[in-house]
């Protein structure tokens, strides 16, 4: 593999932000060895369903209006 490659990553979100949190991470450990790009998609989370990420490297966040 070349010290090119790169990873994309495309998480759908509803209302675990433990679970994302957690993800997140496990993808941090894989930007350390490659470059990484993430978008997380967030199909309306209620207020608190939703955690505060701070700084990733690569991420994106597009919100939906609603869980559809």
């Amino acid at each position: 593999m070349s010290s090119t490659a790169r990873i994309s990553a495309v998480i759908v979100h509803w209302n675990t932000p433990d679970l994302l949190l957690r993800c997140l991470e496990g993808l941090s450990e894989a930007h350390e060895q490659r470059r990484v790009e993430i978008l997380v998609v967030d199909n309306g989370s209620r207020e608190g369903g939703f955690p505060d990420i701070g700084e990733v490297p690569g991420l994106r966040i597009m919100r939906n209006p609603g869980n559809h």
